[in-house]
């Protein structure tokens, strides 16, 4: 029970130092009258089935959240966008050719791929960040990607400043060239070390041969050999150098094209744009981010309304009550009333008859007269399942067009914590009920006629009691309901919600037909699951369920109403609704016209 429950209700008796559901004068009461109409046991929660229709009609009643998402994430987006600080992108391009030394020693990379992404790391190196730093200063790192599959990759500065943003994007290109051509250049240069070096190294051979060969001609020429094993020496001489000169040749060949490579070399990479660096305007783009936007709220908005609708365990229309308690019928649909303050009863049907809140009370007192019951009810109680959900509304609602139809009506407040069935009609509640059970006043003396209605009475609630649930549960209740069953063709009687507070079960044990308001948006699933169970477990009269406060969008408008006449009442005096609930009230009637 919560903490507004028991300040609303604080009469609930105390048994053994605990709250008690149940009063204790009920073990005295006499066995309670079976049910009228026919309704089956509730066996537990019934999961509801998801179908088309309830999904479409979910997000319709949810519709503003949708539209709140699209509206706030779309708004702020392009708010944001306008208050960007406009941003500049230059880009330039560079080509990758194969590098002169790939092409010298023939080690060119196979995979282009994974030479291209060598490439784009290179931009990342402390030495052309230095470099264009020393040229404009402190910047915006530049985004290097490749363009497609292609060998060309893009530089990409940004700047608030459009000049400066291709002054970025060229400078990062330009330093990216001059570090691989210095690389280049270096490496060539090297490889030019080591040729030479074998080049020196074989001259040194050959010019050690040579002397050689000198020194052995000239022997031989002053002393003139005697064999011929002299003269095979100068040949054998002669091979080597010439054997050492083939391998140098190539050697030298080699060195001269290094040497001009290393001096002409573009490092393996050419500028593309050399004289213009194409900029445009990337920032802002509130166009572009409005509909991106858009796009997530309309994702995040239906999700967040399927999220409510899934978290939502109330009850809003005729199908969800035959879901939630399938075979307890729906007598009517009530529709919001606007302009009414939600804190008080509303009594549309005595202000403005001809409403679509009006029509539907009609359409209650008509459901009403052709119950399927075995013996038809007379004493009918109004509950709920907790309070706020508008049974005294539908109490004082119900006796006006019962009045308006003919008959003698009689409404009794028995909501003896917080009573207000007084209230719509401006009467007084200093003397009622508990005036009468007391037997401080009779009933003709405390019971008042209700102004500008004829045929309709109020018994209101009196001062209110501090035990309840005794005197609902008590056999003076009994009695005074059975006075008035004998001089009133219909007696209606507003109780407490039967959640909170034991005392609509004990009350229903004195009517002949109980009627569970439920409010749409408000009742839960649960909560009316429960409360059928309570009342079934009491063997309570219940009839059925009035759907109140259902909101024009769920498609239960009344909007059909006969042209009234000069010479007709508000409602018009309805003789054979008179004559059949006359009947129904009988013992034994058939309600015919």
């Amino acid at each position: 029970m919560s903490s507004y429950e028991e300040q609303a209700y604080p009469g609930l008796v105390r048994r053994g130092g605990h709250r008690s559901r149940v009063p204790a004068t009920m073990a005295n009461v006499t066995e309670p009258k079976r049910p009228v109409g026919s309704i089956p046991e509730v066996t537990g929660d019934h999961e509801a089935e998801l179908d088309l229709r309830r999904h479409v009609r979910s997000l319709g009643r949810r519709w503003k959240v949708v539209v709140l998402v699209i509206v706030a994430l779309t708004g702020s987006t392009l708010l944001a966008s306008l208050r960007q600080t406009p941003l500049y992108e230059g880009t330039a391009r560079v080509l990758l050719k194969p590098s002169s030394e790939a092409l010298l020693t023939g080690t060119e990379a196979a995979d282009g791929t994974r030479r291209v992404n060598n490439e784009i790391e290179l931009f990342s190196t402390n030495e052309i960040r230095a470099e264009v730093e020393r040229q404009l200063g402190p910047h915006r790192p530049a985004d290097v990607s490749q363009i497609g599959d292609t060998d060309v990759l893009a530089i990409k500065g940004r700047d608030p400043s459009p000049g400066r943003a291709a002054a970025v994007a060229k400078a990062y290109a330009v330093a990216y060239v001059d570090l691989r051509r210095d690389q280049e250049a270096a490496a060539l240069a090297a490889a030019a070390d080591r040729v030479r070096t074998r080049v020196d190294n074989l001259q040194a051979q050959i010019d050690g041969v040579t002397a050689e060969l000198v020194a052995e001609e000239q022997r031989q020429r002053m002393n003139p050999p005697e064999t011929s094993v002299a003269s095979q020496r100068i040949v054998g001489l002669n091979a080597e150098r010439d054997y050492l000169l083939t391998q140098q040749a190539p050697l030298k060949q080699r060195l001269d094209q290094l040497e001009l490579e290393a001096d002409v070399t573009t490092g393996g990479v050419q500028l593309v744009n050399e004289t213009a660096v194409p900029v445009v305007k990337v920032q802002p783009r509130p166009l572009r981010n409005a509909l991106v936007a858009l796009g997530l709220g309309l994702v995040l908005g239906f999700g967040l309304a399927f999220l409510l609708a899934f978290l939502d365990d109330s009850l809003k229309t005729r199908e969800d009550i035959d879901r939630a308690v399938p075979g307890v019928p729906v007598l009517t649909l009530i529709p919001r009333v606007q302009g009414h303050k939600r804190e008080s009863p509303l009594a549309v049907a005595r202000t403005d008859p001809r409403s679509p809140g009006g029509e539907a009370f009609s359409g209650l007192r008509t459901s009403l007269q052709f119950l399927k019951a075995t013996r038809k009810p007379h004493v009918f109680q109004i509950t709920s399942a907790r309070a706020a959900e508008g049974k005294t509304s539908v109490a004082a609602n119900l006796g006006v067009v019962l009045a308006r139809s003919g008959l003698r009506v009689a409404m009794v407040d028995c909501d003896l914590r917080r009573p207000k069935l007084h209230e719509p009609f401006g009467l007084s509640c200093t003397v009622g009920f508990t005036s009468v059970f007391l037997g401080e006043v009779d009933v003709d003396s405390a019971i008042q006629s209700v102004p500008e209605i004829e045929g309709l009475a109020l018994l209101a609630a009196g001062p209110v009691p501090p035990n309840a649930p005794e005197v609902v549960s008590a056999r003076r209740t009994a009695e005074i309901l059975g006075a008035l069953r004998s001089k009133y063709d219909a007696v209606v009687v507003d109780s407490p919600p039967a959640l909170p507070v034991a005392d609509p079960i004990a009350l229903s044990a004195w009517v002949d037909a109980t009627i569970l308001v439920v409010r749409a948006g408000r009742t839960s699933r649960r909560d009316l699951g429960r409360v059928v169970e309570l009342l079934t477990q009491a063997e309570a009269p219940l009839v059925g369920v009035v759907l109140n406060d259902v909101p024009a969008e769920e498609g239960y408008g009344y909007r059909y109403a006969s042209r009234p006449s000069s010479d007709s009442s508000p409602l018009g005096t309805h003789d054979h609704a008179t004559r059949a609930f006359r009947n129904l009230s009988q013992p034994g009637g058939k309600g015919k016209d």
